[in-house]
C-alpha cells in the first residue's frame, strides 16, 4: 500500500489535504484511544506517521513519487514482456480439434487414393495397331 492510499488522498492532493487527513488518521488510530487492539493502533499509526512525514515535506514527496512511477514503468515493463512470452507460446488445441483435424487429413488421404484407384478402372483400353 502506497503512502496515498495510507491516508486515504489522491496524488495530486494539497498540502493542507494531506495534513487534514493525517489529523482524521492519528485521531482514529491514536494508541491511546484505542483500548480494544493497542497492537494494532500502534502499527497502523507507525504507517500513517511515515506516509504523513513523506508526503508532507515537498522535497521528500518528489523523490516518493519518481519512486513510484519507476515502480509503476517496471511493472508495466514486466507485464508487457509477460504478455508478450504468452503470445508466443505455441498454443495446444484443444483434443476433439486435434481429432477432427486427423479424421480431417485421413479422409483427404483416402479419397485421392479412391480417386487414383478409380481413374486407373475407369481406363479405356487403347486399340493396338
Amino acid at each position: 500500500m502506497n503512502y496515498y492510499e495510507i491516508l486515504g488522498v489522491d496524488r495530486q492532493a494539497s498540502a493542507q489535504e494531506i495534513k487534514k487527513a493525517y489529523k482524521k488518521l492519528a485521531k482514529k488510530w491514536h494508541p491511546d484511544l484505542n483500548h480494544d487492539d493497542p497492537k494494532t493502533a500502534e502499527q497502523k499509526m507507525k504507517e500513517i506517521n511515515v506516509a504523513f512525514t513523506t508526503l508532507s515535506n515537498e522535497v521528500a514527496r518528489i523523490d516518493y513519487n519518481k519512486k513510484l512511477d519507476a515502480e509503476a514503468a517496471h511493472s508495466a515493463r514486466t507485464n508487457a514482456k509477460k504478455l508478450q512470452q504468452m503470445s508466443l507460446k505455441p498454443k495446444r488445441k484443444p483434443p476433439e480439434l486435434q481429432l477432427l483435424m486427423l479424421t480431417s487429413i485421413i479422409f483427404t488421404q483416402a479419397l485421392k487414393v479412391f480417386s487414383a484407384l478409380i481413374q486407373k478402372r475407369t481406363k479405356l483400353p487403347t486399340k493396338k495397331n
